[in-house]
């Protein structure tokens, strides 16, 4: 299956997509979600912007913007529509799986510009493990960002600011105004960045508001952004499909990330294995009462 994409060329697979991102750090994908299936998302996350009563928070430099963390909690139909979505997946294990064991969610938010929302200012995802991670342009493929369209995002309303390049350049490097670009995409469509992408919010000029839906994934050893064994304990976790599970955190890698007791490749199960469950002393021994 082809999906289409407005940058930066017309039509492309996996590979393609993949290929955009290193060569110019984001690509849009249009009309990757049917129209029924947006409809799910938007009607199952707006009674979590009602319930919102404080405001929109502030992203700093004004920017105006409503969040709704926990996304993968909220209901199944995330997990099912969009992280397990396998052009997303498909393009995290060309960017993510060379420098992991496994990758996982980083971050899962419902996100909406207002009307009166303002220009957030550009920055890097990876910027909040500065400077304990050190910038690199040549090693830093290590978050891949999702921003899926649950309304149309237009030039009015607040298309995401994304600049072309910017993973590849000094870190003190600042963006000119005409090295900007827009994600503009129909709902259903997904804007993806990696983390020394420079991108930000833009301002709604419009009277409705800019719904999206943040799909983060990383590589297991860079701690989670948003903690998903917090937001989604394993009582909520076990209600989703078992991939899910796996790529929210509920695994570990060969040498890290272990529980006692537990299977690797799934914490959120007991291993029943003769060796590790023996001696995990979760039962007794073969031979004693």
């Amino acid at each position: 299956m082809n999906y289409r994409f407005s940058y930066p060329v017309d039509d492309a697979g996996v590979d393609d997509i993949a290929s955009a991102l290193k060569m110019h750090g984001l690509a849009i994908v249009a009309n990757v979600l049917d129209s029924d299936t947006v409809s799910k998302l938007m009607n199952t996350i707006e009674p979590e912007f009602s319930a919102d009563d404080s405001g929109p928070s502030d992203g700093g430099e004004k920017y105006t913007v409503q969040a709704v963390p926990g996304l993968l909690g909220i209901d199944p139909i995330y997990a099912e529509t969009l992280l397990l979505n396998s052009m997303f997946l498909g393009v995290a294990d060309r960017i993510l799986a060379p420098r992991c064991h496994n990758y996982r969610v980083q971050v899962s938010t419902g996100m909406r510009i207002p009307a009166g929302g303002v220009n957030q200012f550009l920055h890097r995802e990876m910027d909040i493990y500065r400077p304990f991670l050190p910038y690199d342009t040549v090693q830093a493929e290590y978050v891949l960002f999702a921003m899926w369209a649950g309304t149309d995002f237009t030039l009015e309303n607040g298309a995401t600011r994304m600049v072309p390049g910017s993973h590849l350049w000094d870190e003190q490097r600042s963006a000119q105004e005409h090295e900007i670009v827009r994600a503009e995409m129909p709902s259903g469509s997904v804007a993806m960045w990696l983390g020394t992408t420079l991108h930000a919010g833009a301002a709604n000029k419009t009277r409705s508001p800019r719904t999206g839906f943040i799909c983060a994934l990383g590589v297991d050893w860079l701690v989670q952004q948003e903690n998903q064994l917090i937001t989604i304990p394993p009582e909520a976790a076990r209600k989703l499909p078992e991939k899910a599970q796996r790529l929210l955190g509920y695994q570990a890698s060969p040498m890290y990330g272990w529980a006692r007791g537990m299977r690797s490749d799934n914490l959120l199960e007991v291993d029943r294995s003769a060796s590790r469950y023996v001696n995990a002393g979760l039962h007794e021994a073969a031979g004693e009462a």
